[in-house]
């Protein structure tokens, strides 16, 4: 209440005609639009410098006004780069995830084909090496079967010639013998 009573004090205070002494002469009600006539180059009246005071507030204002569109429209130009720039970068890591998943699918790929490729020749070498070790011990088994009949051919010619020998042993003493009962 006592803003809007000071308010309203002050509004009458400007509506009221002033009275000049020496600068109007007469005592006549002041006239907003009356110069001081000085011959200044600037001079200009109460009311020329209301309306310049307007016109350079309105024009500060539409310049304010200005400023923050075009800080706006900065923003939004930002906001979109940022976007785009997001998106883009969206599509580098897709792409760069799918080219990795490729590259790990294929190696994953190749290290199974490797893998098989690795029992393949495993199982094969385990074939080479059984028929190899089947080969020896066949050979080792007909070198024994062969030693085997040898050394009963040995022992039976051994037999044989021992048999041989021992009756020619035994006809030699007894040829011996009677050579000795002769003579004596």
């Amino acid at each position: 209440a006592e803003a809007a009573d000071r308010i309203r004090r002050l509004r009458a205070e400007d509506e009221v005609p002033l009275r000049s002494g020496s600068a109007a002469g007469s005592g006549a009600p002041f006239d907003p639009t009356w110069t001081a006539g000085h011959g200044l180059l600037d001079e200009m009246s109460l009311q020329e410098a209301r309306e310049r005071l307007a016109a350079t507030q309105a024009a500060e204002a539409e310049a304010e006004e200005r400023r923050r569109q075009d800080i706006i429209v900065a923003r939004r130009n930002r906001q979109a780069e940022l976007e785009r720039k997001m998106e883009t970068i969206r599509s580098v890591r897709s792409s760069a995830a799918a080219v990795s998943q490729h590259a790990r699918e294929r190696r994953a790929a190749s290290a199974a084909e490797a893998a098989a490729a690795a029992d393949r020749a495993r199982a094969d070498a385990a074939v080479a090496l059984e028929a190899r070790l089947r080969a020896k011990r066949a050979a080792r088994d007909a070198e024994s079967r062969a030693l085997a009949e040898t050394a009963a051919r040995s022992a039976k010619q051994q037999a044989f010639l021992g048999a041989a020998k021992a009756a020619s042993d035994e006809r030699r003493h007894h040829q011996l013998r009677i050579n000795r009962e002769a003579a004596a």
